[in-house]
């Protein structure tokens, strides 16, 4: 028994040594070309901390795996600082870029950050992560380029934060030109501090492209944070189909959501906190088939386009049109939705650009409440420019102001919606509201509310759905979105509360050893995709604990190695959030 373990242990060994992957820090862009040439999939490049002057990285010509990613990473985030006139390029399968920070760099051709190589080849299933943008503008404001480009399929930004754009061009644009969808992942990101220099083109996140608006891109836009985003009326543009702009805050934005061409897509569980600024708004709809649900609209001061919600004409266009078009609207459904002191809540009919003359067609309004501005003398809670056909209403409540729709149709109840603000800054309904169990309709694929918590038996009107289980969605702010050590970095000030963790953390098992279980403790300090697998002593997995994304917070779970049928012995397990793994040792004694 004891050769035997000898033998393993020998060949554990072994195995290690051909099998560990290479750490190579460089100082320069040559040696950066030297290491990405001989890099070979779980391989890390890490630059050197130092500034970065007047450097083309292609982080190209390579691939790695699903399962041993090729890392270009920073040595200390905030220390290793890319400036002048500087490009970084990816192009290849399964590449990771981590920490960098771009401040006061520029580009005098293409973009700062391209995904794609310099002869063309396209990233897939690759990564920009924990990653600053500060300040990158040219000396002339009418300078077009934009600070992230991201072209193939499958790829991912998060975590990031791009802030004080002053130039023409987008802070971020998915690129629709494959004959496939881009299934492109944009979460936890940071964007912050774009002045309005009066541009068209100054959109904050983009997707697609008026060419190729009628093409899936099958884009994600989740749980980022868009503050003070002021550069155009656009702060998310749409141009693409089937995309989902989810669980986002918007804060202080003098822009909306604009779905200006595609179909079918999905707004819902949006944050629109607008707090009295001047021209705040929220989404303003184009085109076919889109579903907006769950979303809070509050303390929106814009109107017109820049309305809680802008219902828009159309231009009479066939279904083939694609050039920059303002497509009709065309069976939308508008379904529990929480309006609460805005300026304009839902304008219909505003004339895009001189045109637009096709009504909104097949609009459903179904279980939203909206409230009027209290003590205000605001007339109208909707705002009809023109009239929309085949319009349905079912249980909607209003208060606090003249609907503005006459007569008043029967989908309307004017009701005292009983909405208090409670200490999270929300106005929820109170225990004794009418909004609670008041829903009708049938819509199977509206399960959860605004909060992430289920909708169960008859649903409550509005976003809101009142219940006692844990929140799983919460207002985006650092250290949920944005690199996780940008405070220490910027000196700004957390805006969440003190019971998110600092650190991610592995806590040593205990007890240990252990008989018949364990439990495992660990830290998550921002919202990530987190596993947890146990391995045995030859590195072979054995168990796997967790495999899910995880909100910030404390975990702790009880592990029994009966239920995986192990023998006693000794074991290792690893937490792992994308390149960042801790590995500890635990003990099994029968």
């Amino acid at each position: 028994m004891k050769e035997k373990l000898f033998l393993q242990l020998v060949l554990l060994v072994i195995l290690s040594s051909y099998c560990r992957p290479a750490n190579t820090k460089v100082a320069s862009v040559a040696s950066f070309n030297t290491a990405l040439s001989t890099a070979v999939p779980g391989d890390t490049i890490t630059l050197a901390n130092q500034t970065w002057t007047n450097v083309v990285l292609e982080f190209s010509g390579k691939n790695g795996t699903a399962a041993l990613p090729i890392v270009l990473k920073a040595e200390t985030f905030g220390r290793v600082i890319i400036a002048g006139n500087s490009n970084l390029r990816i192009g290849g399968n399964y590449l990771i870029v981590d920490g960098l920070v771009f401040r006061n760099a520029i580009s005098s051709k293409n973009n700062l950050i391209e995904f794609r190589s310099s002869s063309g080849t396209y990233a897939s299933y690759s990564r920009l992560t924990q990653t600053a943008l500060l300040d990158c503008n040219p000396v002339v404001t009418t300078t077009s380029y934009i600070w992230v480009c991201m072209y193939g399929t499958h790829n991912r930004m998060d975590h990031c934060y791009l802030s004080g754009k002053n130039h023409d061009g987008p802070y971020f644009q998915v690129t629709r030109d494959l004959p496939d969808a881009n299934y492109a992942q944009i979460d936890s990101n940071y964007f912050a501090n774009r002045p309005n220099l009066g541009l068209n083109g100054q959109e904050t996140v983009k997707i697609g492209s008026g060419t190729y608006s009628l093409y899936n891109s099958n884009t994600v836009v989740e749980y980022n944070l868009f503050e003070k985003c002021n550069g155009e009326i656009e702060t998310v543009s749409n141009k693409s189909c089937e995309n989902i702009i989810r669980y986002n805050t918007f804060l202080n934005n003098e822009g909306t959501i604009t779905l200006r061409q595609g179909r079918r897509c999905q707004v819902y569980g949006n944050f629109f906190i607008g707090n009295g600024s001047i021209n705040t708004g929220g989404i303003r709809v184009h085109g076919d088939d889109h579903k907006i649900f769950n979303n809070y609209f509050s303390g929106l001061r814009g109107n017109d386009s820049r309305s809680a919600l802008s219902i828009e004409n159309g231009d009479a266009v066939t279904d083939t049109t694609i050039a920059a078009a303002y497509f009709p609207v065309r069976r939308l459904l508008v379904a529990f939705n929480t309006f609460v002191n805005n300026a304009c809540n839902i304008n219909i009919g505003i004339n895009g650009d001189g045109i637009s003359i096709v009504s909104p067609d097949s609009v459903t309004f179904a279980n939203n409440v909206i409230k009027g501005i209290a003590g205000s003398t605001q007339t109208n809670l909707f705002t009809l420019v023109d009239t929309a056909t085949n319009t349905t209403y079912l249980s909607n409540i209003y208060s606090g102001s003249v609907l503005g729709i006459s007569p008043v149709p029967a989908g309307f109840s004017n009701l005292d919606p009983l909405l208090s603000l409670q200490s999270d800054g929300f106005f929820r309904p109170a225990v004794n509201s009418p909004l609670i169990d008041a829903a009708t309709g049938n819509y199977p694929a509206i399960t959860t509310d605004m909060d992430g918590q289920l909708r169960q038996g008859i649903s409550d009107i509005g976003a809101d759905e009142v219940s006692s289980t844990n929140k799983t969605i919460k207002l985006a702010a650092p250290p949920l979105v944005g690199p996780k050590d940008l405070q220490v970095f910027l000196g700004i000030e957390s805006k969440t509360n003190n019971n998110i963790p600092g650190n991610f953390e592995l806590e040593q098992n205990f007890p240990n050893p252990f008989n018949p279980s364990t439990r495992i403790g660990f830290k998550v300090n921002y919202r990530a995709h987190i596993s947890l697998m146990v391995e045995n002593i030859l590195g072979e997995q054995v168990a796997v604990l967790i495999n899910e994304e995880k909100s910030p917070g404390i975990y702790n779970l009880q592990f029994n190695p009966q239920t995986y049928n192990l023998s006693s012995g000794v074991y290792f397990y690893r937490l792992t959030e994308g390149i960042d793994s801790i590995t500890k040792k635990m003990v099994y004694l029968k």
